[in-house]
Formats: structure tokens, C-alpha cells, sequence
């Protein structure tokens, strides 16, 4: 039986994305920090970035409802290729099946588990995925199945009542990638994504108005699990 994604998994999620343990840092621009996992499994890679300027300026619901819109998500992931919701298990709960181009190695598609929660007060959010195995969705010819050990993305308020800005991705392409187009595609996930989603994150409110603009499923939120502050 397919489990849900824990409350434990959430605060596994938080406490990898605001503690240093186990990560080194690779690169710095302004207050963006770059981190890349040690210690690692075999054929997996591990990166971490954190933004404290950003995305300052916009609220935390507008930051989630970006990053969950689906029909805004071309505006932002270059790397799409299509994305399918295989199942809508409750309001809060997803399986995707993800189809990405990615450059210099073959196409690859993930299937994933996508959870979302946001404190009563909005001031922080979590979404958080990992890859799941379901009949429904076997290996399709042309792709090569790549998994998600666990990622996501957190904003949460430091004691300036800032937004902190964090991404995560603990995933593994699958089949044979020469080292240096790993390495290529990890620093691809540092600062220039995040100032990508940032500037899109700014147009959001603007594209919004025209594209339903009432329809924002993701902010029903009844079922999320309950993660103490």
C-alpha cells in the first residue's frame, strides 16, 4: 500500500535544509549559498542552495502558489518536457509523472510522490517529493527512469521575519552520466535557478489575472499532515 509522505519525513525535510550537517559549500553570490552533499549514495547526487535576499520581497502565499501552479510551470522549468497527475489523493497529495529534457545525457521521467503543508499562519511552507513505484505508470520507451530520493523547497521566516529561501534535491538520472555533465547540471541548480525563479515568481501575480485567476487548488490545504512550528 502506497503511504503518504510523515510528518517525521516533513521535519526530516526541514532540519536538512536549515542545518549544514553533512554538506560543504561550493559556491557564493550576495547572500545565495550553494551547498553539495557528502557522504552520499552511489549514482546519486546531492545539492542544497539557500537564499536570504531573493525573494524578500514577495509574501510566502505568493511564493507557494508559484511554485504549485502548473500552468505557470513552463514559465520557469526549462526542462520540461511534459507533466502528468497520475493520481490526486487528497488535497494536499499527488503522484506525478514528470518527463524532463535534460542537456548533453538522454531524456529522463520521474515518478514522484509531491506533498504540500503551510503553517495556519502562512508564514512557512513546505513542498516536498519523492519517487514511488506504481503500476500505473511502468518504464516508457526513450526515457531512462530516474529517481528522487527527496526534494523540495521550504520558506520560512528568520528572526528579521525575513523570507529564507531553500531548495533541495537529492535525486539519482539513472543509466550511465559521465561525472562532468554531473557536475555541470548540479551547478545549474545553484544560484541561477533560484534568481530564475525569483524573477518568475515576480511576474506570477501579473500572468495570474489571466489565467484563472480564482483557480488555486493548492491553497485548500484540509488535509495536511500537522508539523509542530
Amino acid at each position: 500500500m502506497l503511504k503518504p509522505i510523515s510528518e517525521e519525513e516533513f521535519i526530516n525535510f526541514r532540519n536538512i535544509c536549515i542545518k549544514n550537517d553533512n554538506f560543504t559549500e561550493y559556491s557564493k553570490e550576495g547572500n545565495t549559498i550553494c551547498y553539495q552533499g557528502i557522504n552520499i549514495k552511489p549514482g546519486y547526487f546531492c545539492t542544497k542552495a539557500i537564499t536570504t535576499d531573493l525573494f524578500v520581497k514577495y509574501s510566502v502565499q505568493q511564493i507557494f502558489d508559484f511554485l504549485n501552479d502548473e500552468n505557470f510551470r513552463n514559465q520557469w522549468d526549462s526542462l520540461l518536457m511534459s507533466r502528468e497527475i497520475i493520481k490526486q489523493i487528497d488535497d494536499c497529495n499527488q503522484i506525478i509523472h514528470y518527463c524532463t529534457s535534460l542537456p548533453m545525457i538522454s531524456k529522463r521521467d520521474y515518478v514522484y510522490y509531491k506533498s504540500i503543508w503551510m503553517s495556519d499562519d502562512k508564514e512557512e511552507f513546505i513542498i516536498l517529493n519523492k519517487s514511488v513505484n506504481i503500476p500505473e505508470c511502468p518504464e516508457i520507451n526513450g526515457f531512462v527512469r530516474a529517481l528522487c530520493e527527496m526534494s523540495g523547497y521550504m520558506v520560512k521566516k528568520n528572526e528579521k521575519g525575513e523570507n529564507v529561501f531553500y531548495y533541495y534535491a537529492y535525486n539519482a538520472f539513472g543509466g550511465w552520466v559521465p561525472t562532468w555533465v554531473v557536475n555541470s547540471l548540479i551547478s545549474s541548480q545553484g544560484y541561477s535557478l533560484l534568481k530564475k525563479l525569483s524573477e518568475c515568481c515576480e511576474r506570477y501575480p501579473e500572468w495570474k489575472k489571466t489565467h484563472n485567476p480564482e483557480e488555486k487548488p493548492w491553497n485548500l490545504l484540509k488535509d495536511k499532515v500537522i508539523i509542530p512550528k
